[in-house]
């Protein structure tokens, strides 16, 4: 091990006198001058080697920047934090010394000594012998001491995967690698004010206890893992001493917030009297420092007191003027091994963050010129366009004609040294690697960037990229369509991929006038009626937004779309514990839980399986939040998150040499994961509103999309030109979203991403600079609305009608959407007056001639999901298109999503997640969000508003209205879904016709059916358990059902006087009768009023679900919709315990059968039906509910309607045998489906009575 500098020269000095008079050196290796270690250090630890099979951590997974003292102690060198969590909370010695707070590092002292010729005891004659002294002076007096790195005596780190526990392996790489040729990557590094060692541990990823999950590794929580056991890892220990700096932090308020998504580290303030209060917390953004010197010596409290730059109150000083201030680059290297194409396309990425810093370079410099009075000409000077902020050395080792920056030749950052940042490739093969991950180490009380690292996963990349390959060869007909999921013929998935990437059907669909009123006027908005009504007032042509705040208060006041009683969740747990709960758990929900599908039924395994439970869609959304918040928190970005958008491009690049287009694909994955990761890094959090924030999508996007006539998507289908020019590239404004597909952002950085580095490295903001008048005033308008939560502001057309801006309308108002220019936010006011008028804390709004700011979209993780327009995995510039774009992929990347497709331990748990989270969820949401803008509008609304017509308005809700009629009829779908294959004709218990499964009278292709039933590779022989082939659809529809029913929301209000968690709304809240005829036709088996059928052409088609008149046409064949009778058990279970709308049970109650003489009885308000049980002599009652034309709507009257019919013709005399018999299977189901009604509405009326006591 080399010794420090200081210590290596003052061992030359004595050498060189030794070597005069022949001295013998007897200092051992190791020696540390203990004076080196003095001041201030930054501590962080990196993993830099991992074995292939670790899940919970991968190479390149950081701890968190510790500032650090070192302390001296006899026995241990101890490093504590130096700056107080509770800024003054802790009580400072009156000596003034240095603070010191808990230990995050620690290491074995060996010895203490001094370096000095020994001497003779008795004469005390210095001999030729330079010894280690560890007698003549106290411990604490000696200068030097060896210390045991090998190991870290404290390991509180904290991993990507919570609760690691970690054991030391007392050994490291040293300078014997010199005489081994071992380790010596790993060799330890001591240098003047720097020092970094290797350790090994092992490590294990702590359980956690759950309920209903029972004990699971941690790690289960955050990604999908097979081996969880402890592993030994290395890890890079780097410290190093905090240098000088004259950064000028920047306090990063709430409201900053709100327009830009800036990480921060936060200082918490504290109070003698009142212990932490939130008055004192200070926030600074994270942000490099990109200025060689900020501040003159001139202390300052105000500007006023500053001449020519400005007061910085943080640091108390003075700034220096930017025209003055010489810029400091930001330099990146690439990791060992980054081959030379990976490199140029790194170095792409580079130039694009450069150009993003140098703009806020020139920017800051040109307008400080012209506050101060220079022409703009001159101030234009000052702009350096050749300026270079962001630089990458593309060495590793850095090479003769690498950027000076970059250091002398030779020079070979490792991974995990804090003196280095990174680009990096990490090509080491893992199962638990990210595809990208960007830490950055920010100084944690000034946010000032020490270091950072961007890393790409090489494995992954070549995976993805490799899957899109072998797309195209598929596509091309290279690979036979029998053998690309092992055995299923795709060709129909084949067919159906058009030029239109397997949308044609979604660009020829338009929607006239009529349909869209028809679709609004089907839904059943009575409760409407009894909404209290706030009255609004209006600014020019804007609706007071804070009138909607009102509204939304006096709704959630008066009950109306609240919860009343017990809630669905509270009606469904009463079924805890109970048969019906047991019944539930079948093959299929085992296998969804990872669990062996010929498990018996134990109280365990019905508890980790239910549906009710650890399988519900409320867990489902836990474990979702849990795990993408903490991939959030550490800026993880899996292929899991995204690997169905190679189907995109492999379109895209149909008919091209499948090799050539892996590498196309493969370079512009790495170009949008890099650019991803880089943002990061330079400080910029998750924007998932990016792809819907259109006015910010670049000029390509618009002068594709704009020819003069634009309409939303259903009205102005995509267009030939448009999908030739790759439009879905362009429809974009960050590379901070995760996006639906990875080539929604390959063409590089966006608008957003400039804006925000503008704002946070130089408080500048764009303005339009032709935009002026009214349309300024709706610019300002749309940037308070957006802040609002609203999906678009509320307008006043010239009749006074309410109006909203659709994004077709943006060129009108704000003409050429290019034109910008940057201003300082300090020059911003409130000029149209309105954020006075909104009460808005944003009143940077306009410059002093009026000029509006830009409006940008803002939404980041703490609140996706939580608005209507804020969400990760979507594509699309309204809520149609986004809904739309949702829908193609749940259908179109069936075969990607089920099959095992050659993945390794492939299960249904990933599939269920999937399906869940990037489809179904998202879709119960959008309809929730519906219903509740709704309340707003006609609880405000004025006589001239016309909200039914603006909910049907291209320019108003039109397309949000069109968007929830799909996602209804998505869900229904999903319910009545058939599987594909051969049909033939045959006849129903009650004599009916239908198309069941085998045959040769009609065929359902792959791109319109769903196989139900889960299968394995029974061929493979011995172990075809655990082969996995295909996910079946029944999870899709358990899910579905529930989602359906379940009126839990979970968005949170913009007013947090009103917690609209506390919100009950469902489909059945918008679309009540077709909720009742579809789940009354799932429990009643009426197929002929659910399934999808066979046209008089031979042809599949699916009835209009969002219209309860619809019906099967004469001369069609309902197709068997897969709805048996565990379908028909969750659609009891969900529908009897969740369909409810506020004070209206009537789907419950119509729902209820009873026996009769069970002391069950009831008063019927109606006539009650029965039906007598030919098998076990009961009689079910239930209570009949006739619409006004006399139609039976009861849902278990039309359960006792059919069983009553079957039973005349079980008991018809004058019926063949054939007859009878059909009637008897069919009429011995219907006995079930009552038996389980009763069992269910006995369950909640008396509570759970356990078959596990």
């Amino acid at each position: 091990m080399r010794r420090s500098a200081l210590a290596l020269c003052l061992w030359t000095a004595l050498a060189s006198c030794a070597e005069e008079r022949g001295a013998i050196d007897r200092v051992q290796a190791n020696a540390l001058r203990k004076a080196d270690l003095d001041g201030e250090w930054y501590f962080v630890q990196t993993v830099i080697d991992v074995p292939y099979t670790t899940e919970f951590t991968f190479i390149g997974d950081q701890s968190e920047l510790e500032k650090i003292r070192w302390v001296i102690q006899e026995k241990f060198l101890v490093a504590h934090r130096t700056y107080e969590r509770f800024e003054g909370s802790e009580q400072r010695d009156e000596l003034g010394r240095d603070y010191l707070g808990a230990p995050v590092a620690a290491y074995s002292i060996e010895s203490h000594f001094d370096i000095k010729h020994d001497y003779n005891p008795t004469t005390g004659e210095e001999i030729n012998i330079v010894v280690e002294n560890t007698t003549d002076r106290p411990w604490y007096e000696r200068e030097y001491m060896r210390v045991d790195w090998s190991t870290n005596l404290v390991t509180n780190w904290s991993f990507w995967a919570d609760k690691v526990s970690l054991e030391p392996i007392a050994t490291y790489a040293n300078d014997e690698c010199a005489a081994t040729g071992r380790e010596c990557d790993d060799r330890p590094v001591f240098e003047d004010g720097y020092m970094d060692f290797t350790h090994r541990f092992l490590a294990s990823p702590g359980q956690i206890d759950d309920p209903d999950w029972g004990t699971f590794p941690t790690c289960w929580l955050y990604y999908s893992f097979d081996d969880c056991t402890a592993q030994q890892i290395e890890v890079r220990a780097s410290f190093m001493r905090v240098p000088d700096s004259d950064y000028e932090p920047l306090v990063w308020t709430d409201h900053d917030q709100e327009l830009f998504g800036y990480f921060d580290v936060q200082r918490y303030g504290y109070d003698d009297q009142y212990g932490p209060v939130e008055s004192r917390r200070v926030r600074y953004a994270t942000r490099w420092d990109i200025w060689q010197t900020s501040h003159t010596d001139e202390a300052c409290a105000s500007d006023d007191e500053c001449t020519g730059g400005r007061c910085d109150e943080v640091r108390g000083l003075c700034t220096v003027p930017y025209a003055e201030r010489e810029p400091k680059p930001i330099v990146y290297h690439v990791g060992p091994g980054t081959s030379a194409e990976d490199a140029q396309v790194l170095s792409g990425i580079a130039d694009e963050w450069s150009a993003a810093l140098r703009d806020t370079v020139n920017g800051v410099r040109e307008n400080e010129c012209l506050n101060g009075g220079g022409s703009a000409e001159a101030c234009a000077g000052l702009r350096d366009e050749t300026l270079a902020m962001f630089i990458l050395c593309p060495n590793n080792p850095v090479q003769e004609g690498d950027p000076a920056e970059c250091g002398a030749a030779g020079t070979a950052p490792r991974i995990g040294d804090m003196r280095y940042s990174f680009m990096y490739m990490v090509q080491k093969p893992q199962l638990g690697s990210p595809l990208g991950y960007g830490p950055s180490l920010p100084d944690p009380e000034t946010g000032e960037i020490v270091s950072a690292s961007a890393f790409v996963y090489g494995p992954e990349l070549d995976t993805y990229s490799a899957w899109a390959r072998d797309l195209v060869a598929l596509l091309n007909g290279e690979i036979d369509v029998d053998d690309y999921i092992m055995g299923v013929n795709v060709e129909d998935w084949v067919a159906a991929q058009g030029e239109g990437g397997g949308q044609e059907a979604r660009r020829a669909r338009t929607l006239t006038p009529d349909e869209i009123r028809g679709r609004r006027e089907r839904m059943s908005l009575d409760w409407a009626a009894a909404l209290p009504r706030v009255p609004a007032a209006r600014n020019g042509r804007a609706k007071d937004p804070r009138a909607l705040s009102r509204a939304r208060q006096a709704v959630q006041s008066s009950g109306i779309l609240a919860a009343h009683g017990p809630g669905g969740a509270a009606r469904l747990a009463s079924l805890r514990g109970t048969p019906v709960e047991a019944q539930m758990v079948n093959a299929e929900m085992l296998l969804a839980a990872g669990m062996d599908p010929t498990s018996a039924p134990t109280e365990e395994v019905v508890r980790r399986a239910s549906p009710l439970g650890r399988m519900s869609p409320a867990a489902l959304r836990a474990v979702t939040r849990a795990r993408r918040e903490r991939n959030a928190h550490r800026c993880v970005w899996f292929r899991d998150f995204s690997d169905p958008g190679a189907v995109g491009w492999a379109l895209e690049h149909r008919g091209e040499d499948p090799e050539e287009a892996r590498k196309i694909i493969r370079a512009a994955v790495l170009r949008s994961v890099m650019a991803h990761e880089v943002g990061h890094t330079i400080g910029l959090r998750h924007n998932f509103e990016g792809s819907y924030d259109a006015l910010n999508y670049p000029a390509e996007y618009w002068a594709l999309r704009d020819d003069g006539t634009m309409q939303p998507r259903y009205l102005d289908p995509e267009t030939d030109e448009e999908l030739e020019g790759n439009i879905r590239e362009v429809q974009y404004s960050t590379v901070m979203d995760y996006s639906a597909r990875f080539n929604s952002d390959v063409r590089g950085i966006g608008h957003y991403d400039l804006a925000a580095v503008k704002f946070g490295y130089g408080k500048l903001m764009e303005v339009f600079p032709n935009v002026t008048g009214a349309d300024a005033d709706i610019a300002n308008v749309l940037v308070l609305y957006t802040n609002f939560g609203w999906p678009m502001p509320l307008l006043y057309d010239s009749d006074d009608a309410l109006v909203g801006l659709h994004y077709t309308e943006y060129p009108t108002y704000f003409g050429d959407l290019e034109d910008r220019r940057d201003v300082f936010w300090d020059d911003l006011g409130d000029f149209y007056g309105d954020a006075e008028w909104f009460e808005s804390p944003i009143t940077h709004l306009a410059t002093a001639t009026g000029e509006p700011i830009v409006p940008y979209r803002f939404c980041s993780d703490e609140f996706e999901g939580a608005s209507v327009t804020c969400s990760v995995f979507d594509e699309g510039a309204d809520l149609y298109e986004v809904t739309a774009d949702r829908i193609d992929r749940y259908r179109n990347y069936y075969i990607f999503d089920a099959f095992k497709r050659d993945r390794v331990n492939f299960n249904p748990e990933p599939y269920v997640w999937r399906v869940y989270e990037r489809y179904l969820e998202p879709l119960q949401n959008l309809n929730q969000w519906y219903v509740l803008l709704v309340a707003d509008l006609l609880a405000t609304e004025e006589p001239t508003d016309n909200v039914p017509r603006f909910l049907e308005r291209p320019d108003g809700f039109g397309p949000l209205t069109v968007a929830v009629g799909d996602a209804f009829q998505t869900f229904a779908e999903t319910l009545t879904m058939p599987e594909p294959g051969t049909y033939h004709l045959d006849v129903r218990g009650d004599g009916t016709e239908w198309l069941a499964p085998w045959g040769e009278d009609f065929e359902v292709p792959l791109t319109e059916g769903r196989w139900l039933e889960t299968t394995w590779d029974f061929d493979s022989g011995y172990y075809w358990d655990d082969k996995v082939l295909r996910v079946g659809y029944f999870v899709d529809k358990a899910l579905a059902m529930e989602l359906m029913a379940d009126p839990t929301t979970w968005f949170l209000g913009r007013d947090t006087a009103a917690d609209i968690r506390q919100y009950q709304i469902s489909f059945y809240s918008n679309f009540r009768d077709q909720m009742v005829d579809l789940f009354g036709g799932l429990m009643g088996d009426r197929i002929d009023r659910i399934a999808p059928y066979e046209d008089a052409n031979g042809n599949l088609q699916r009835r209009d679900y969002t219209d309860p008149t619809s019906v099967i046409p004469p001369g069609a064949t309902p197709i068997d919709p897969q709805t048996g009778f565990t379908v028909q058990l969750f659609a009891s279970v969900y529908g009897m315990t969740m369909m409810s709308d506020n004070f209206d049970t009537k789907f419950i109650d119509s729902a209820r059968v009873y026996l009769e003489g069970s002391g069950q009885g009831f008063t019927p308000l109606f006539e009650r039906v029965t039906f007598d049980d030919p098998y076990g002599g009961k009689r079910y009652v239930a209570q009949s509910f006739p619409d006004e034309d006399g139609v039976e709507r009861g849902v278990a009257a039309g359960v006792i309607a059919e069983a009553n019919a079957l039973l005349a013709i079980f008991q018809d005399e004058g019926a063949s045998d054939e007859e009878r018999a059909r009637a008897d299977a069919a009429l011995r189901n219907y006995v079930d489906n009552l038996d389980l009604m009763r069992q269910i509405g006995e369950y909640l009326d008396l509570g759970p009575s356990s078959i596990w006591e």
